[in-house]
């Protein structure tokens, strides 16, 4: 039996990114051009973010600020 390989190759598109910061497209966009998040890959016209990308801004994003 052929097994397909996989289709996961650690990208995420913007619903899912979306959802793990649970902050609206507009403000998502704000945060990049911030340099908060990082700025997608592009693949043709498709954006695209990586896995590890995403989780690093999330986690960094859940950090108390030192004052």
């Amino acid at each position: 039996m052929h097994n397909a390989p996989s289709t996961d190759y650690g990208f995420m598109r913007l619903p899912e990114v979306l959802a793990v910061f649970r902050i609206s497209r507009t403000q998502f966009y704000k945060l990049i051009q911030q340099g908060t998040l990082p700025k997608p890959k592009k693949i043709g016209r498709s954006s695209f973010w990586t896995r590890e990308e995403v989780k690093a801004a999330y986690e960094k994003l859940a950090q108390p600020e030192q004052a």
